[in-house]
Parts: structure tokens; C-alpha cells; sequence
């Protein structure tokens, strides 16, 4: 198995809850916005925790080259748990930053972020650590 070592920092200072742009409000919700939101209840999560995404990282990442470094990703978990809009925050190089994006934008479901008992979008970060 590929030796990678994945440093992820979820917990409290790296999740945030991201306003949804108005071409992306769900018509068929209450007429109240509440997609927006500064904070959540429950943060959302991956299936089978923080251990599962781990190994989901590591048995899907292709990693071709000896580089070595830190990528940092911010993405959305939306309403339905899916992820979307990946971006490379601080990457190593084009094709490892790329690798990476791909391997999020194909993960399983999430469980969606709860606030006021309403599934919400909410922003992640995640540093990918590559040794």
C-alpha cells in the first residue's frame, strides 16, 4: 500500500458554514433562506467517521511522484451530503493538487450539516499531508 500520510485538522477551527449564492437556493424549501448560515449544530461527516475517511484517502489517492508536501482543500458538503466546489488552497504541484481535488469531488455522500433540524450547507477544510 502507497505510504501516505493524511494529517487531517477537522475539528472545530476548520469548519464553517458557507452562504449559498442566490442561483443556488433550493425553490422547492421553505420560502425562508436558511441554507445560509454563520454556524452549524452538527457538523457534517463522513460515513464511518474520521478513521473511514482516512482510509478512503489513502486507498484512492494516486500518487506518481516522490513529491512530498502539504495540500490544502476547502470544499462544500451540501443539503443532500454531496461534495462539491473542491479548491485547492495550498497545493504541491498541478497534477498532485488535481489528484486530490479528484479523490474528494468522488467521494461517498456525507452526512449532511444540521442547524435548527434543517440539513444545511456547510464549508470543510482538510489538509492532505504527503510523505
Amino acid at each position: 500500500m502507497r505510504k501516505i500520510t493524511l494529517l487531517f485538522l477537522l475539528l472545530s477551527g476548520f469548519v464553517y458554514a458557507q452562504q449559498a449564492p442566490a442561483s443556488e437556493t433550493n425553490v422547492d424549501d421553505a420560502t425562508e433562506n436558511t441554507d445560509s448560515l454563520t454556524g452549524v449544530e452538527f457538523k457534517p461527516e463522513f460515513p464511518g467517521g474520521i478513521q473511514a475517511l482516512y482510509q478512503y484517502i489513502g486507498d484512492n489517492f494516486k500518487k506518481r511522484t516522490k513529491d512530498k508536501g502539504k495540500i490544502l482543500l476547502s470544499f462544500v458538503v451540501d443539503q443532500t451530503g454531496k461534495v462539491v466546489d473542491v479548491k485547492v488552497l495550498q497545493g504541491i504541484n498541478p497534477r498532485l493538487d488535481k489528484e486530490a481535488v479528484r479523490v474528494l469531488e468522488k467521494s461517498p455522500l456525507w452526512k449532511p450539516a444540521m442547524q435548527k433540524g434543517r440539513l444545511v450547507r456547510c464549508s470543510y477544510q482538510i489538509p492532505i499531508q504527503l510523505n
